[in-house]
């Protein structure tokens, strides 16, 4: 009898097919809990899968670009890998369109402006991974009111920047890829476009230049922003915030659980992004950044069939419950009900605003992105003026337009 059972699960997976391995890349948002949850996400779907097997591999992001620019182009690397949107038009000859392929009813679980982000020339290359939407961290124990705008942010910030107390507002603009973030935020809140209706950038407009110009102005003039932000990067920024040592500072949700961990007793809240005053040249809108990154399937995939089984797996709602808590914004309909979502005010703000949303343009951003660090780099060390830096940009800007669609 012994024997029999023992060879029970051989005989099961000769009547299923050969098992199979994929492998998996995700990448750090440095979310307390997440290398866990990928670790308890892996084992429950190799439970329901016996034999099958989920080789899994978590890096940092700084060369993520380069690695899987390496992979897909040589047509090794993993089978599924996270994405982030700036390098979508980059990677889509390289990527299977699996959303095209996905039941029509599958596809109402997904909030529509998300479910769709990754469609590029009649294709929707893959599901969105992670999300997040962008307000403003402020200090309850500072103020007594978040700034609403530019003037009062300049204010606020003035107000909590005592000798011995903590520094304004956080301001990132070290040469890295989250850097550029906050310059966005101010010239989306100006009501600047990246391209006029011509199709030509615009980021050197009037409203770029003054949008720019105000930021730079932060450190320059009011000096409310914590020294040489030319060091400091987002993260580097989100340990100091958690450490008590900002006022303010414009960020994501994964900062709410990281801040509150860092120091239980912190005391903040959030708020929308401040807008622009209302005067010239500034056309003031609320708006917050929508970033995403993406879980994409590699064409040079020998194991397509199983991958999709682990991406039907990966997004059933418990999982992505259990995934978006840690702090991302939902994806899905279910999630962003949920009590966690509607009745916490630390995370109901990051999905009310989700209809505020701006998005990068789909096209061939990464040199885009590299051309705005160094023009804030080039910017706050006043080796340029905001227009010629700027301008600088617009440049780059058009040229990548040429690669893709927005």
């Amino acid at each position: 009898m012994r024997k029999a059972l023992c060879l029970l699960p051989l005989v099961l997976l000769l009547a299923r097919g050969h098992a199979a391995e994929i492998t998996f890349q995700a990448w750090q948002y440095a979310m307390p809990g997440e290398e866990a949850y990928y670790h308890h996400l892996i084992a429950d779907f190799e439970a329901a899968h016996p034999g099958d097997k989920v080789k899994f591999q978590f890096g940092p992001w700084d060369d993520a670009h380069d690695q899987m620019a390496g992979w897909l182009t040589s047509g090794t690397g993993p089978d599924l890998m996270v994405v982030c949107d700036m390098w979508l038009t980059e990677f889509a000859p390289y990527l299977v369109p699996y959303v095209d392929d996905m039941p029509a009813e599958k596809k109402t679980e997904f909030y529509e402006v998300l479910l769709n982000k990754a469609t590029y020339q009649g294709h929707t290359l893959g599901l969105v991974w992670a999300t997040s939407t962008k307000a403003l961290f402020y200090r309850t124990d500072l103020m007594r009111k978040p700034p609403r705008d530019w003037l009062e942010l300049i204010n606020t910030a003035k107000a909590a920047s005592l000798p011995g107390g903590p520094f304004g507002v956080g301001l990132p603009a070290k040469p890295t890829y989250e850097s550029t973030d906050n310059f966005y935020f101010l010239f989306w809140s100006a009501g600047g476009e990246f391209f006029d209706d011509r199709g030509r950038a615009a980021i050197n407009s009037e409203i770029g230049v003054a949008a720019l110009t105000f930021y730079r102005d932060l450190l320059w003039q009011w000096h409310v922003t914590q020294p040489e932000p030319t060091a400091w990067s987002r993260k580097e920024l989100e340990e100091y915030f958690g450490q008590g040592k900002l006022a303010l500072q414009m960020n994501g949700p994964w900062l709410v659980a990281s801040a509150r961990t860092a120091d239980p007793k912190l005391q903040f809240a959030l708020a929308p992004l401040p807008l622009a005053p209302r005067q010239s040249p500034f056309k003031p809108r609320r708006i917050t950044q929508v970033i995403t990154d993406h879980l994409m399937l590699s064409k040079a995939s020998k194991q397509q069939a199983l991958a999709r089984q682990f991406i039907d797996f990966a997004y059933q709602d418990k999982y992505r419950q259990e995934f978006c808590e840690l702090g991302m914004v939902p994806e899905k309909k279910a999630v962003g009900n949920s009590d966690f979502f509607q009745k916490n005010p630390d995370w109901k703000i990051f999905v009310d605003i989700l209809p505020d949303g701006k998005f990068l343009p789909l096209i061939q951003w990464q040199p885009v992105e590299l051309a705005m660090q160094q023009m804030l780099y080039k910017v706050f060390t006043g080796r340029m003026e905001p227009k010629p830096a700027l301008d600088e940009v617009a440049q780059v800007m058009n040229e990548a337009a040429q690669g893709g669609t927005r």
